[in-house]
């Protein structure tokens, strides 16, 4: 019974903790807050991009594949019509 009351008691404690330290961040900090913000949002654009860019890179590296394997179909149901014969 014990052991259940100090996992409660720890739960309570670190959300408490969490709470408590991101309104402690946000009003207690003043301007700091804001340039914070400012900041992860110029991050957060920055990481869009890279993102953006790479899935490009992705569906034009799908459309080479496909591509590919329909360049390569002939050839392959030729060697599977040799190889079923024998």
């Amino acid at each position: 019974m014990a052991s259940i009351a100090i996992m409660l008691g720890g739960t309570v404690l670190n959300a408490t903790t969490f709470i408590g330290g991101s309104f402690l961040t946000k009003y207690l900090s003043g301007d700091k807050a804001d340039t914070e913000r400012i900041r992860h949002d110029k991050v957060l654009e920055e990481y869009q991009k890279d993102y953006q860019k790479y899935m490009e890179g992705q569906r034009a590296f799908e459309q080479w594949k496909e591509a590919q394997a329909q360049r390569d179909e002939p050839i392959l149901n030729k060697i599977l019509q040799i190889l079923t014969k024998t």
